[in-house]
């Protein structure tokens, strides 16, 4: 009876969350084509400017971690 309820729940869980990913990984390809975007348009000021969450070190690259999420 249990197994049967989880099993249920499972099926209405894993769409959402297959659907949570992919928005995570599309979200993150917007973000990267903006900071490239950025990049290149006009000369940047200020003191965040050398900032890249998505493009930005390998290391700790925003990009890299939501596709290890997906």
């Amino acid at each position: 009876m249990h197994l049967l309820n989880f099993k249920k729940t499972l099926k209405n869980i894993v769409p959402i969350k297959e659907q949570e990913r992919l928005y995570y990984q599309q979200f993150s390809n917007f973000l990267e084509r903006y900071e490239e975007g950025r990049g290149t348009g006009s000369a940047e000021v200020g003191a965040l400017a050398h900032v890249r969450l998505i493009t930005g070190d390998r290391n700790s690259a925003l990009k890299d971690k939501l596709e290890l999420m997906t």
